[in-house]
Formats: structure tokens, sequence, C-alpha cells
């Protein structure tokens, strides 16, 4: 019993566990904020601007059982800079649970079948990095948790 005390009070230690128990944190309102515990988006190697192509897009939630309202994902990519320019940050496609051919609202999986993302100012051949990014979609929602991974993008001149 003491165990399952302690082990409850580390959660509420955390943003997420904060949140659920009634706290702002951040920018967010009580129950808004949100954790990305893994993302994918899948086939490797999409084809730059071939929109016949489709992706498969999978998001895991870890959210407040009590949360005000759906979360939506917006998915990024980071395209590294040469020597004189920074990394280049693009806005490629947002998702919410249940909406966007996502079949279960409110259960934390956000899994979509959506036309190719990458448009031609994303590189082709290119090491980007995908950065997920979770947002609650109350009126004026709040931006809460992150999760990045490497991807790689196609060339449009190979079959």
């Amino acid at each position: 019993m003491l165990l399952a005390a302690v082990a409850l009070a580390g959660c509420e230690d955390t943003r997420l566990g904060r949140s659920c128990g009634g706290e702002l944190v951040e920018l967010c309102g009580a129950r808004e904020w949100a954790e990305i515990t893994d993302a994918s988006l899948a086939p490797e190697e999409l084809t730059i601007a071939d929109f016949s192509q489709r992706a498969q897009i999978r998001v895991v939630l870890d959210r407040c059982d009590d949360a005000p309202a759906a979360h939506e994902v917006e998915l990024f990519a980071i395209v590294p800079g040469d020597s004189d320019a920074g990394a280049r940050v693009m806005s490629l496609i947002t998702l919410e649970d249940g909406e966007d051919g996502d079949p279960v609202a409110g259960d934390g999986v956000i899994e979509a079948d959506v036309a190719n993302p990458f448009i031609a100012t994303v590189p082709a051949r290119s090491d980007v990095t995908l950065r997920f990014v979770a947002r609650s979609a109350t009126p004026g929602g709040c931006t809460s948790g992150t999760f990045e991974q490497p991807y790689r993008t196609g060339d449009p001149r190979e079959p």
C-alpha cells in the first residue's frame, strides 16, 4: 500500500501528472497536457511531392482520462541547414484524434492513412528529423509534449 502511494506521488511530479491533478502546466490548462510516447510515419523514403503515394501515421498519446477535449498532433520536418544557414522547420500535416480517418476518438492513439505529406520544399534524399507535437483541441489549446525521430526522404528521379 505504501509502495502504491509512493508511485502515485512520483507520477504527480511529472507535467502530465500535475496536469491530470488539476494544475496549470506551462501554458496548458488543467488536464490539457499530453505526452507523445510513440510515433511513426511509414513507409520510409517517400518520394518528395509524389501525391499518389500514401503515408501511414501513428501517434500514441498519454493524456488525462478526463481531458477537456481531443488532442491533435502537428507533424513537422526539420531539415538541416548548410554551414551558413540553420535548420528549417516545415509544417507537414495536422491530425486530430478521432478525425482525419482516425477510427476511434479519445483512445489516445491517432492512426491515419494520408496523402504523402512531403512537398517540394523538403529536399529529396535527405536525412530529416520528424517532430510530432501534441496540442489540445480546446479553443486556444496549448502545445504540450513532442516526439522526434529520424527519417530519410526519397528521390523523385528513382523508380
